[in-house]
């Protein structure tokens, strides 16, 4: 028996008449309706804008390390925090920044900072300096001779303490009402 006894003539009709066309050439574009490619372009548009936007801000602020002295050798940066406490009806409660307090109320510090610090508030009256902080063995109490040290908000209005480090700064801004 060869190829040819095999072959019907009205099954390769059959099977020619099945055969997929030729694929073409090149691919077909791909169609995006017209509304999509402005919600496209516009939203490269804004990431455009906003990548130059923050660029022209890192480039006229300049990045500001407080690494100190040891930057070249790869120290690192001292760490500065400030915590508040206010006493009220006999518990202490911590503050969170923009927190009302009143007047008469006193708040107590703890401080985090690798090396000595100096704790400071801007209020409605003027900068005062509160106290100098060796908090270098890690968190402290900020403490005198007598004890921990507190402040009394005698004014209402925003209270910003300052403790700065070297050349770290953390601020923390209370607002003090008259009740």
């Amino acid at each position: 028996m060869t190829d040819d006894d095999l072959r019907d003539p009205e099954m390769d009709a059959l099977f020619g008449r099945l055969k997929a066309p030729a694929p073409p050439l090149h691919p077909p574009a791909i169609v995006v309706p017209l509304y999509r490619r402005r919600w496209i372009q516009g939203a490269a548009l804004a990431a455009a804008l906003l990548l130059s936007v923050v660029g022209a801000r890192q480039l006229q602020e300049p990045l500001v390390t407080a690494r100190g002295a040891g930057a070249a050798d790869g120290a690192a940066a001292p760490t500065v925090e400030l915590r508040l406490v206010v006493e009220r009806d006999g518990e202490a409660k911590r503050l969170a920044q923009r927190e009302l307090c009143a007047v008469g109320e006193v708040v107590y510090f703890r401080v985090a900072a690798s090396e000595a610090a100096a704790l400071s508030v801007e209020g409605p009256s003027g900068i005062e300096a509160i106290a100098a902080v060796d908090a270098s063995d890690g968190v402290a109490d900020v403490s005198g001779p007598d004890g921990l040290v507190g402040y009394r908000f005698d004014e209402p209005g925003p209270h910003t303490f300052i403790l700065i480090s070297g050349p770290s700064v953390h601020r923390w801004t209370v607002d003090v009402t008259t009740n």
